[in-house]
């Protein structure tokens, strides 16, 4: 009996072991390769904004950097008496100067809205001081001021949107202006959120 209890005393340490074996290795394991846990919270304000960008008009001439907020509208060459290029009117009468001859063409001015609840936009713009005498229009503004601190309202309630905004642009040019008479001015535009 004696023998018995040794043999079932063993079998019994042999099977608590055999038993302990997997989850010490599993602590040791545990030990060897710890871990950690943590939280990032991310936050943000989100704030309204508008995009201004400027296309090529419907009949217009084509706009070079097209879809940005600093394309160039190249008129090409300008006379009161000779044939108008592509996609540009030519008038000898106008409102707008006087001893002039006036090009214009339509543009297309697209301003997107994002994260805001404005239903339209106001637009001003005011022109570089002239070199030669030119005077800049757009839309039914008259001239436009040469300043950046009176700029001229072009429209109150402008439209967001892909469908833009079409409007003329206007180049008065002197009859005086010499010839082959190089001309570069540039129209700043701001839109402004209602």
């Amino acid at each position: 009996m004696h023998m018995q209890t040794k043999l079932i005393s063993r079998y019994w340490l042999l099977a608590c072991a055999a038993l302990l074996l997997p989850l010490t290795a599993t602590q040791a394991l545990a030990a060897a390769n710890p871990s950690a846990t943590g939280t990032l919270t991310v936050t943000a304000t989100v704030t309204s904004s508008i995009q201004l960008l400027f296309n090529t008009g419907s009949g217009g001439v084509t706009l070079t950097g097209a879809n940005t907020n600093a394309a160039t509208l190249a008129f090409g060459s300008l006379s009161a008496y000779g044939t108008a290029p592509s996609n540009v009117t030519i008038s000898t009468t106008s409102t707008l100067c006087s001893n002039c001859f006036v090009a214009s063409t339509p543009i297309s001015l697209v301003v997107n809205q994002a994260d805001g609840s404005s239903s339209n936009f106001t637009l001003t713009a005011y022109a570089s001081a002239p070199s030669n005498g030119e005077v800049l229009a757009v839309g039914s503004s008259g001239a436009l001021s040469t300043s950046s601190g009176t700029p001229t309202t072009i429209t109150s309630s402008g439209a967001y949107g892909s469908g833009g905004n079409t409007l003329p642009v206007y180049l008065g040019i002197p009859t005086a202006t010499g010839n082959n008479t190089g001309l570069s001015d540039t129209i700043n535009f701001v839109a402004t959120a209602n």
